[in-house]
């Protein structure tokens, strides 16, 4: 009888044993799903579906969309969102992106989609890209990885009707241009013109020439002192000219 007793007793304690352990479980379930609904502020982001395949192109302005989700009681502003290229293999980082920065304010309980838009210059290849988004809440600053995936590095398809190529290329033929001009003066200059050289007009005395019958003769030839005799009948002829011109006149 006291053997029965006995093992009533311990089977109640087993099953009060029971009871305890598995309310405890049940206790602690609770706390962990209260911890995982935590208000907390989320973050991601995600490529256009017109970029479905998630390229960027070299030289070209790319956009993917960010979405932060503030489930927490207090408001959070964005500061910055910034890209970078890491190594596939290893996530060892390999260049950063252009940083677009904000003050935008997210009020609790409220979400906000914000196009992060961005230039690559890198050589083509398949990296792990990254974006990340820093913010500030109750005067503490943090950041949290918005998007972490694999993207494909292209090059901008070739077209003969790119106008930035087109003015490029002119660009550069306008300088090769100029500079063979000025290369073309200094190192082969022009030759000079040959230029006649002026005949001096003779100084001295011109000889006319006589002809027969002209009455017209070259002094050269005739001596001094009959030429004097010459000017001196030519004079007394000219004087008495005058005079008899004068005597008509009285």
């Amino acid at each position: 009888m006291h053997f029965r007793t006995f093992l009533a007793q311990a089977f109640t304690l087993s099953l009060f044993a029971l009871r305890v352990s598995a309310r405890s479980e049940l206790d602690e379930v609770d706390v962990t799903e209260q911890k995982v609904v935590e208000p907390v502020l989320s973050v991601s982001a995600a490529f256009p579906s017109d970029n479905a395949l998630s390229r960027i192109v070299n030289g070209q302005q790319n956009m993917i969309e960010v979405l932060m989700d503030n489930h927490t009681p207090n408001e959070v502003v964005l500061r910055s969102i910034y890209g970078s290229f890491l190594n596939p293999k290893t996530g060892a980082f390999l260049r950063n992106l252009t940083e677009q920065t904000f003050e935008l304010p997210v009020d609790a309980g409220r979400g906000m989609k914000i196009p992060y838009r961005f230039h690559s210059e890198f050589k083509t290849m398949e990296a792990r890209f990254q974006v990340t988004v820093t913010y500030e809440q109750e005067k503490v600053s943090d950041k949290k990885v918005a998007f972490d995936g694999l993207v494909t590095i292209v090059e901008p398809p070739f077209s003969i009707f790119d106008w930035k190529l087109l003015s490029t290329w002119g660009f550069v033929f306008g300088l090769l241009g100029v500079a063979s001009y000025f290369a073309y003066i200094n190192f082969f200059p022009a030759p000079k013109k040959k230029t006649k050289a002026k005949v001096a007009a003779p100084t001295g005395p011109v000889d006319t020439p006589v002809t027969p019958g002209s009455g017209v003769y070259s002094e050269e030839w005739i001596p001094a002192h009959h030429i004097k005799k010459g000017k001196g009948k030519k004079d007394a002829l000219s004087s008495g000219d005058e005079s008899d011109a004068r005597r008509r006149k009285r």
